[in-house]
């Protein structure tokens, strides 16, 4: 073999390996455009349709385990908070190496953030429903309609995850959880995430080491 051929095939091998490096998104995902400030990916990280639940993740960290505690966090320290927390002296962790979504899909997709998840609450209209997989399992949760002038036929549907906590799985069915890539400035063991049931949806801030679903987004 050739030096020149020996050099190509390193190259293609280096590409290969880089490529390797992140996960992709499915190719049934969609980038849903509601008029705001991203595109909504149309199922969660994690899942392969938008009824799936997907996997559940501690804040800032980028896959799913079986036990979802502060002994358990990869990132729980002495440190965890405080000026030394490397990921809370990022204050947002989008399009790290800290973000779920940007490490399994890759192609742009990243977590959002505080002002988006925001924007998602307050200027769509939200309806609790129910919604069939494709293997015909009911699932609950909300649709998720834009009141953008121009996008008001365009939407996506939540599911109401529960959430992850020691080794279970808590209000499957009942409540949703959903985080973001914001960390909770007055205390930095938290971060910004969505919650919601059948009465009602918010922004709130939970403690880092907890299990909730990733919905990505794509800048436009």
């Amino acid at each position: 073999m050739t030096i020149c051929a020996t050099r190509i095939l390193s190259i293609i091998t280096i590409t290969l390996t880089l490529v390797g490096c992140s996960g992709s998104a499915p190719m049934n995902v969609e980038a849903v455009d509601l008029g705001l400030s991203v595109k909504w990916a149309s199922m969660n990280v994690g899942a392969t349709e938008e009824a799936e639940f997907g996997d559940y993740f501690a804040w800032g960290e980028t896959s799913s385990k079986s036990t979802y505690s502060w002994n358990s966090y990869a990132y729980e320290s002495t440190e965890c908070g405080k000026p030394n927390d490397d990921m809370a002296k990022l204050t947002d962790i989008a399009s790290t190496s800290y973000d779920a979504a940007s490490v399994n899909w890759g192609g742009g997709w990243h977590m959002p953030n505080y002002a988006q998840i925001s924007e998602l609450v307050n200027k769509c209209t939200w309806t609790w429903t129910t919604l069939k997989t494709s293997k015909g399992k009911v699932v609950h949760g909300y649709i998720i309609i834009s009141n953008v002038d121009g996008y008001t036929d365009k939407s996506i549907f939540l599911p109401a995850v529960g959430y992850r906590i020691d080794n279970g799985v808590d209000l499957v069915e009942e409540y949703g959880s959903y985080w973001s890539s914001s960390v909770f400035s007055t205390n930095m063991r938290q971060a910004w995430y969505i919650n919601m049931n059948s009465n009602y949806v918010q922004t709130n801030h939970n403690n880092r080491y907890y299990g909730h679903a990733i919905r990505a987004v794509l800048d436009k």
